[in-house]
């Protein structure tokens, strides 16, 4: 199995979590309103194959990585197609960003056998992205004026994030030298990402071309940004306490924390122009991963709003466009990820909704949803053993059970900012939560 950066780290040292419990589908509630019966169920899921998918655009044009064959797109016109950016068969590529115009984004191999490059990949011409001397790189975010962010190792074996275009190519966002991470970036240059190590942690923060390098969190919170809308909203992580960890919303210099299914982590993954945000966090009833979506003031579990019966259990949200529709990653019964795609269907109204009391009733009655408005730095629990342990999001590239597996170089891994890699004997990628604290 193999990963690329870990996501969220902790500095109060690792705990490891409980045996996962069996994953479940949630069976459909309803409640009587007016004589009509309302589901709860309002998405449809699209099974696009072994795999994850990061991200999609307006156009409805997925990208994503893992399965047999690495990188791919898919689209409702042609289905799932191989990307193969630099010409041959890499199951270890991935396709992690794409701009509203279909410029695409990634990390692969340019030789059979060699350490993974950032890439762009622009309707057929692929240009290696290269790195600062080392042997690394990423790319994580584009935007259509061909502006690509992402991180590439240095000679010195650290990670560096670095801004990338076709007249000034490869600029390095680490001035001081710390390590640093860039996973997004708007239509106005604005990039979301984070810094790391000093006594603090790591640091969610923006980067623009007037101000440089902005910390967006103060006073010690170990946060990270992955994801910036063009209206300037940053989504992330960050941590509450020793023992749970909350997603956040940065808007207008306010950083509000939007809480988590329950218990345990949450980390905010993408958001659109709407403002409404998708990520991943511990289940309300465990400490399996769910994706969630976040919309009016309240985050809600994304399985008890696709009709049962699929046997794919959402396991992250990575992506969203402006008609809501999400990209994202699933378990199957086996534990073999699934690339899914959740398009909303006539009920869904995300903002100023009409059934918005009906949705909150029947939040009353699953107990997933989490209001916002809670304070950025929370109290402690009562009984912090009892809200889950402390985690990392450990970000994934996929690999098939056929393939050995690779090493940390090979599979494009920081070693500057994550622990080893990890998986489960039968996962078609690794993506662990809680078990893979940032090393240092």
């Amino acid at each position: 199995m193999h990963g690329i950066p870990c996501i969220l780290e902790h500095l109060c040292g690792s705990r490891r979590r409980p045996e996962r419990r069996a994953r479940r589908l949630f069976p459909p509630l309803h409640l009587e309103v007016l004589g009509e019966r309302c589901l709860l169920s309002t998405y449809a899921l699209t099974d696009l194959g072994l795999g994850i998918a990061y991200g999609i655009n307006d156009a409805g044009l997925v990208v994503g990585g893992g399965g047999p064959t690495g990188a791919f797109t898919w689209d409702s016109i042609h289905g799932r197609q191989n990307l193969e950016p630099f010409g041959i068969t890499d199951h270890l590529s991935d396709a992690f960003g794409v701009s509203p115009k279909g410029l695409i984004v990634g990390a692969a191999q340019p030789f059979p056998d060699s350490p993974r490059h950032a890439f762009l990949y622009d309707h057929g011409a692929v240009t290696d992205l290269g790195t600062f001397g080392g042997a690394l790189s990423a790319a994580r975010g584009v935007n259509d004026a061909g502006q690509v962010v992402g991180w590439a190792y240095t000679d010195r074996g650290l990670t560096h994030a670095f801004l990338w275009d076709s007249q000034n190519g490869l600029q390095d966002l680490s001035p001081d030298g710390n390590p640093a991470m860039a996973f997004a970036i708007n239509s106005s240059g604005l990039i979301a990402g984070f810094t790391c190590c000093d006594t603090d942690g790591t640091h969610a923060v923006v980067w623009d071309s007037m101000g440089g390098m902005s910390d967006i969190a103060s006073g010690g919170v170990v946060t990270q940004a992955f994801g910036v809308n063009d209206a300037g909203q940053v989504v992330g992580g960050h941590v509450v306490n020793s023992s749970n960890s909350d997603a956040f919303l940065y808007d207008g210099g306010t950083l509000t924390d939007l809480g988590n299914l329950g218990h345990g982590v949450a980390a905010a993954l993408a958001i659109n122009d709407a403002g409404i945000i998708v990520g991943g966090a511990d289940a309300r009833d465990s400490f399996e991963e769910h994706g969630f979506v976040y919309a009016d003031g309240v985050m809600t579990d994304l399985n008890e709003l696709v009709p049962p019966g699929s046997g794919l259990t959402i396991y992250q949200a990575h992506g969203i466009n402006h008609t809501g529709q999400i990209a994202g990653v699933a378990l199957d019964r086996r534990s073999f990820f699934h690339a899914i795609l959740l398009n909303p269907d006539d009920g869904f109204a995300p903002h100023g909704s009409p059934d918005r009391g009906l949705r909150t009733a029947l939040a009353s009655l699953t107990g997933s949803r989490h209001e916002a408005g809670v304070p950025a730095i929370a109290p402690a629990p009562d009984n912090p053993d009892q809200r889950g342990p402390a985690f990392s999001l450990a970000e994934f590239a996929a690999e098939t059970t056929t393939q050995p597996r690779p090493t940390r170089e090979a599979a494009g891994l920081p070693a500057s900012l994550a622990g080893p890699v990890k998986g489960r004997a039968g996962d078609s990628s690794a993506l662990e939560w809680g078990d893979d604290l940032l090393e240092r």
